[in-house]
């Protein structure tokens, strides 16, 4: 098997990324034991819509981080998640919503820090830990499940998530 990494600017996932053209996207992700690195999707503005493919099992740090027009993100299923990582998506604004998948079992500090828009998180039975400021600033949050699987809440996970009544 071959590892193919994207990292950081003008490589051809960030560019078609930029452009919002999720042929090219949806395309380079269907290369099997391709990873979403640190930085791989930083600051793409001008993406709305990613689907992560069933192969790929960290969405690692900063990934997704300042996509402030990302409104949608699909699993494809089955998912091989097991984590998501700090800041991954930190500062989506547009995201409305987002169901984790099955198997995955963290969540790490601000990974959805300042989600402005996002009002619902479903999370799977698998759930083990959610970490410091992992939704902090959700103001829009008015839901979320946590399984009792989870065994550790980090510092301030929900803080300033001032519409969050269950």
């Amino acid at each position: 098997m071959y590892f193919i990494y994207f990292i950081y600017d003008d490589t051809p996932l960030k560019i078609a990324a930029e452009n919002n053209n999720i042929e090219i996207i949806n395309l380079l992700l269907s290369i099997e034991g391709i990873n979403i690195v640190h930085h791989c999707f930083y600051q793409c503005t001008n993406l709305k819509k990613i689907s992560i493919p069933s192969f790929v099992s960290e969405i690692e740090c900063n990934s997704f981080d300042g996509c402030s027009s990302l409104e949608k993100i699909i699993f494809e299923v089955p998912s091989s998640l097991s984590s998501i990582g700090c800041n991954a998506f930190n500062q989506c604004s547009s995201l409305k919503n987002i169901t984790i998948p099955y198997d995955a079992k963290s969540i790490g500090s601000n990974a959805f820090n300042n989600c402005s828009s996002l009002t619902e998180v479903l999370m799977p039975s698998s759930m083990i830990l959610i970490d410091n400021n992992a939704f902090s600033k959700c103001t829009s949050l008015k839901q979320i499940s946590i399984p009792s699987s989870v065994t550790s809440i980090g510092e301030c996970a929900f803080k300033d998530c001032s519409s969050l009544s269950q």
